[in-house]
């Protein structure tokens, strides 16, 4: 990949500090950041939406090989939304992984079994949110308990659906996008087709 370097020179320049515009409550806050257009040389406000902590979102396969799933009432889509698990560590002292064990289980009642980090640092959207997430692969996990959300969660149902039915069946329909990038890269890390062939329209032959 050619890179050209005079390209470089028109990127724009962080001016000061960012001025707080929102203090940081549910792991949300606002922020606004002066840039410097190199194109006309004049000073621009940009606003950002912020978190402190990095969230964590798991794709958590039961023993039967079913993705455990759940709906969510969103304030800002005003909407139940069909997600993956997932949400932010309680204090800055508490690791991602043990994050997603106590998410799992407050969101889902279900407990895992086996765990591994698919990637980190994904970016929810990088031009307006300075936010990052993790992705975790959970195995073998087990019902051990009835779902018991945080007193500003909305969860209205919790599922476990077979791994194809997933894939062919919910990920189409999906609206949230980071379970959507989670499904991907955690199906990638499993070595599983994200289609199954059997499942796709056969063309006829004459």
């Amino acid at each position: 990949m050619q890179r050209l370097n005079r390209m470089e020179q028109q990127l724009p320049k962080k001016i000061g500090e960012p001025k707080i515009l929102i203090p940081t409550r549910y792991n949300k806050g606002a922020e606004e950041q002066l840039f410097r257009n190199p194109k006309t040389g004049k000073t621009e406000p940009y606003l950002f939406f912020t978190a402190e902590k990095v969230s964590v979102i798991v794709f958590a396969l039961t023993e039967k090989n079913e993705v455990i799933a759940i709906d969510q009432y969103r304030h800002a889509a005003d909407e139940i939304i069909r997600e993956l698990p997932g949400g932010t560590p309680k204090s800055k002292n508490q690791s991602p992984e043990t994050a997603i064990q106590e998410e799992l289980l407050e969101e889902t009642g279900y407990k895992v079994g086996t765990m591994e980090l698919v990637c980190e640092g994904m970016i929810f959207e990088p031009s307006t949110i300075k936010a990052t997430y993790n992705i975790y692969v959970a195995r073998n996990c087990k019902k051990t308990a009835e779902p018991n959300p945080e007193a500003n969660e909305y969860i209205t149902a919790v599922y476990t659906i077979p791994l194809q039915d997933w894939i062919t069946k919910e990920l189409p329909r999906l609206k949230d996008s980071k379970s959507i990038v989670a499904t991907t890269l955690a199906l990638m890390h499993l070595e599983k087709p994200l289609f199954d062939r059997r499942s796709l329209p056969q063309e006829s032959v004459e």
